[in-house]
C-alpha cells in the first residue's frame, strides 16, 4: 500500500483538501498524523 499525502489524494479526487481530511476524520478514510 502507498503512503500518500491529503493534498495528493484531494487532486486525484478533484476535491478540496478538507475534503480529504474530513473524510479522514469521519472515518470514511485510514489515514494517520
Amino acid at each position: 500500500m502507498q503512503t500518500l499525502k491529503p493534498s495528493e489524494i484531494a487532486s486525484y479526487c478533484n476535491v478540496h483538501q478538507r475534503s480529504v481530511s474530513r473524510w479522514i476524520a469521519n472515518g470514511e478514510l485510514k489515514g494517520h498524523k
